[in-house]
Formats: structure tokens, C-alpha cells, sequence
């Protein structure tokens, strides 16, 4: 049931929290939220999924949309989850759909609205209780004429392989499993969809041996299950031998990671089955407009195709006073319009600064800027009204919000 919030305390003497004050001062933090998981743009509006912990040692999952950049949210549901896992926000046809992570050895639930937020039923629900292995929900996401949920275990209890389970559903009620014919203990890179086609990256590793990167997607199999990409050379003597994040561009696949001896690595494709070497091998790839940004070391580059690159330096750095080389953190607005850029010195990381760009060219410094060096942690980043809200932590986390 849609509850309005107001904007100034929590209340914890509740058994389910009705208002959720998101405040904001500077520096930047959002100080309400218990424990914020995830966040998301749909529609030009925020929503955003918060753990919390009730008095009487239960746990919620809530669904918050966020209607005022400056003031307000909206508590859309609330349900009893697991303590430590994530959980997810989709629009899939004319529905909101959410994951709610039970406790372990139960079944993630899937919650549906018809009507906005103002009311939800439970649309089905997918799981690894078979395997007595803790949950986690990494991906929701629709394409191709289907919702997709991923789940991969978080912690394993036996000695079973660990192994990633996706479901997905074309009339939101009826839901089908897609295996995996691979059994090794597997960690999710990524879960995403291109080009109409959902893909799964993976990292697998059998006992004593290497860790084997894959790629699974539907494109050969007209959406009917996921098959490895045979033609791919991922994880060939001369690629990639962990992936470590993928990058999603109009007409282009980026894997970036290291290779067999711990150096790194990123590769390129039009198609998700065929792949080579990008030149130089890039730590970090992020899109703006219709241009790539990439750093090597410290060396920034730039390409308007993703298969020629171009050294570059941003437009402001010529004024800043670092001692040392600049390092570089991007972040996009999930959305795409706009990316972030953390620069720091080498030699004294307490000059940072944090500047916003529109199209890559035009920057302006930001009123405020993350206080310490960013981290894999770092979570999903959205565009509302002048401010950018981002997520980070790894135990708890906090909702942030800049400026531009």
C-alpha cells in the first residue's frame, strides 16, 4: 500500500516503517535510509530498495519511490526478507515488478503491481532450496519479451558447486529455469540485455584449476535458453582469465579483467560471440553520448567506434594543481545522461575533486565530492532533476547525492 513519508525522522518503534526521511546535507549523505541495496530509474522516476531492521530482530525489504529530489519518498512495500541480500526493482509490460530474498534454503519471492505501487501480489517465486544455498537476487531486468531474474549464491553451507540460476517469465505469472550445462563454482559478473538478448558473464573455477571465463546468452537459441557463446575465445591462452566487469555500448560488447599472468586485459565485440583485444588494454571503459571513455594507467583515451582509440586529457584538467599523475573514477547515469569523473593526484589523494559532464566535452566541477577513494563497491549511479544519487558500501550502505 502506498504510504507518503514525511521528510524529517524515521520512526522505529513501528513494526514496519512508514516514513523514511531522506535528508540530505553536505557533504552528501542520505542519513535515513537503514541500509539502501539498490536503486533505479524507471520512467523518469527513482525507486529505490532499503533493508531494515525491525525492534523485534525481523527483517523487511522495502520499495521507496523517490518523488522530490529535495524531500520526499513514498514507501510502495514492504515484506519480510533476509538479513544480508540484495534485492531488485523492474517494469516488465504495463507491471512493477520486485525480488524479495527470503532467509536461506527458501525461495526468492517476486512481487507484482498493476496499479503503480498502490497494491502488489506475489507473482512467483525461484530459488536454490534444493541446494540449501543463501540467495542473492543480481539482476532484474526485461528483454525480449521476457523478465528476467538472476540469482547466485551468496555464501555456500555444504560442498555442493555453487551455481547461477536464471528464470525468466513471458506473462509474468508462469516462470521457466534456465541451466547452466557447466558444473563449476561460479561468481556473476554481469547480467544485463543487448541488442534485445540477455547475457550472463561468469567466472567459474573446478577444484585446482584456473579460473575460466563465459559468456552465455540466447542469441542462437531464439530466447529458448541460454547456450555459451562456442565461437567466443574469452578465455583463450592470450584473453581474459577474469573478467571483472562488462560495458554495454549501441553497437558494442567490452569486457575489461586480467590474463593468465595477473595483467590486464579487455576485449571488444559486435556480436557477444566473437572477440579480440582491445589496443591498449583498458581498467575501465564507460559511454557518454556517442563517444567511450577508457583509462589505461593513467592515461585516458577516447573512441567514437570502440575499436580506434585516441589519447585524450579533459578540459578542465589543464587548471588543476595535483602533484603527480591524475588518476581517474568514472561513473554514468544509469539512464545515460550524463557521466562523473573522481580525479586525484598520485602523489596526495586529498586534492580530489568531482566534476559532471552532459557529452563528455562541457564540465562542471560539483559542489561536493565522494570523500574517499571509490571502490568496486560503489553502486548504481541515476540522474534526477541536478543531482546524481549513488549507493555505496559492502556491509551497510548509504545513499548519496550530488550535486551539479
Amino acid at each position: 500500500m502506498r504510504r507518503p513519508l514525511l521528510i524529517a525522522f524515521v520512526s522505529l518503534l513501528l513494526p514496519l516503517a512508514t516514513m523514511a526521511a531522506i535528508t540530505f546535507e553536505n557533504p552528501t549523505q542520505g542519513d535515513d535510509l537503514s541500509d539502501p541495496r539498490s536503486i533505479t530509474t524507471i520512467d523518469e522516476q527513482v525507486y529505490i530498495m532499503n533493508h531494515r531492521k525491525l525492534q523485534n530482530g525481523e527483517h523487511v525489504k522495502e520499495l521507496y519511490l523517490l518523488e522530490s529530489p529535495e524531500t520526499t519518498a513514498t514507501l510502495l512495500n514492504s515484506e519480510h526478507g533476509s538479513l544480508s541480500a540484495d534485492d531488485h526493482v523492474a517494469e516488465f509490460g504495463d507491471a512493477l515488478y520486485h525480488t524479495v530474498t527470503r532467509k536461506r534454503g527458501r525461495a526468492v519471492q517476486i512481487f507484482r503491481s498493476t496499479d503503480g505501487g498502490d497494491d502488489w501480489e506475489l507473482a512467483g517465486k525461484v530459488g536454490f532450496a534444493d541446494y540449501d544455498i543463501k540467495n542473492e537476487v543480481q539482476a532484474l531486468f526485461a528483454t525480449d519479451g521476457r523478465l528476467y531474474v538472476v540469482v547466485a549464491p551468496q555464501k555456500r553451507f555444504d560442498d555442493k558447486a555453487q551455481r547461477i540460476g536464471v528464470w525468466s517469465t513471458a506473462d509474468g505469472t508462469t516462470w521457466k529455469k534456465h541451466l547452466f550445462r557447466w558444473d563449476r563454482n561460479q561468481e556473476l559478473i554481469a547480467a544485463f540485455a543487448w541488442n534485445n538478448r540477455p547475457f550472463v558473464l561468469m567466472v567459474g573455477r573446478a577444484a585446482e584449476s584456473s579460473p575460466v571465463t563465459r559468456l552465455y546468452t540466447t542469441l542462437q537459441a531464439n530466447g529458448k535458453s541460454f547456450q555459451q557463446s562456442a565461437e567466443n575465445n574469452i578465455s583463450s591462452s592470450d584473453q581474459v582469465e577474469i573478467a571483472k566487469t562488462m560495458v554495454t555500448s549501441d553497437d558494442r560488447l567490452f569486457i575489461v579483467g586480467t590474463g593468465v599472468n595477473g595483467e590486464d586485459m579487455s576485449l571488444v565485440s559486435d556480436d557477444g560471440i566473437t572477440w579480440e583485444a582491445t589496443d591498449p588494454a583498458f581498467t575501465q571503459i564507460v559511454t557518454i553520448d556517442d563517444a567511450l571513455l577508457a583509462t589505461s594507467d593513467t592515461t585516458l583515451y577516447t573512441s567514437s567506434d570502440g575499436v580506434t582509440w585516441s589519447e585524450v586529457t579533459l578540459s578542465f584538467e589543464d587548471e588543476l594543481e595535483m602533484n603527480g599523475d591524475i588518476n581517474r573514477w568514472f561513473a554514468t547515469a544509469q539512464d545515460g545522461s550524463g557521466i562523473g569523473v573522481r580525479v586525484w593526484s598520485e602523489d596526495d589523494e586529498s586534492d580530489a575533486e568531482c566534476w559532471w559532464s552532459a557529452n563528455g566535452v562541457s564540465w562542471s566541477a560539483l559542489t561536493s565530492c565522494i570523500p574517499v577513494r571509490p571502490s568496486r563497491s560503489y553502486r548504481a549511479v541515476v540522474a534526477f532533476d541536478d543531482f546524481w544519487y549513488g549507493i555505496r558500501g559492502k556491509q551497510s550502505h548509504v545513499l548519496y547525492r550530488f550535486e551539479l
